[in-house]
């Protein structure tokens, strides 16, 4: 899938900054050229005799001259300001399939967890187009596993709602980020039952120096649990955060202390 074949097709969110739109430019002239990369960063069991497979959330870089990789911060807040994150979802799905089709059977039935943006998760085509990559490129549906802020998800009730409805039958995972225990946050999880909930960074990384926030955590955990839903603890980086997360019970762990961001190959 290439980009738009035509440059700044939406119109410029209020707050965009002069300059930004040279800067826009510059990377859809990229995304068509191949100057962006996938990298993955594992998502483990937590525990290891729970039976469970790892599976990894992909990460979009970009390549800029001199093989310099530059992280999303750089780079996602300028498609934003021009409503163009979802040329770069759709690139990324589509390049993760291919990569799938790559890998043996066993690899390519793993779960590959791609994040949304808020363009993509108000655009009404995509659910067709992830079903259009599937259909073309032969993978499984369940390879697939797409992560949404709850915050967005909380702002856009009903598209999400619509999205995931589209997207079960084609066998692809829900998982909502950033849940940290909020009303409002309990009560988007009922409603949209996702696969998996990733625990908040910031709850995950002062439990270990907080009781009230492991409380926290433990809470959002189990309830979670009575929904059948699947718990991921993520920035996991010391060794006494992931004792605390594997005895209160969570499934899967990521971070630096079990896995690091590296090239799809």
């Amino acid at each position: 899938m290439s980009a738009a074949a035509v440059a700044m097709p939406f119109p410029a969110r209020s707050g965009a900054l002069p300059g930004q739109r040279e800067t826009a430019d510059r990377l859809m002239s990229a995304l068509r050229s191949e100057e962006f990369v996938l990298f993955a960063q594992p998502i483990l069991p937590a525990s290891p005799t729970a039976g469970d497979r790892p599976f990894q959330e992909i990460l979009v870089r970009f390549l800029e001259e001199e093989e310099k990789l530059l992280p999303p911060g750089s780079f996602i807040p300028v498609l934003e300001s021009f409503r163009l994150m979802t040329y770069l979802d759709r690139w990324a799905l589509n390049r993760t399939a291919r990569w799938l089709l790559r890998q043996p059977v066993s690899r390519g039935a793993s779960r590959n967890a791609l994040n949304l943006s808020e363009d993509t998760l108000l655009d009404p085509g995509f659910a067709a187009f992830v079903e259009k990559q599937i259909a073309s490129s032969g993978i499984a549906g369940a390879a697939l596993c797409f992560e949404v802020p709850l915050a967005e998800a909380i702002s856009h009730g009903d598209p999400v709602l619509e999205l995931a409805a589209a997207l079960k039958p084609l066998g692809c995972a829900l998982s909502l980020s950033s849940c940290d225990g909020s009303p409002g946050s309990m009560r988007t999880l009922e409603l949209l039952k996702p696969e998996f909930v990733k625990i908040a960074s910031g709850l995950i990384g002062r439990m270990d120096r907080d009781p009230m926030e492991a409380a926290t955590v433990e809470g959002i955990h189990q309830r979670c649990r009575d929904l059948g839903i699947r718990t991921i603890a993520e920035h996991v980086e010391r060794p006494q955060t992931l004792e605390i997360v594997r005895g209160i019970g969570i499934d899967y762990v990521q971070g630096y202390l079990v896995g690091r961001p590296a090239a799809l190959s």
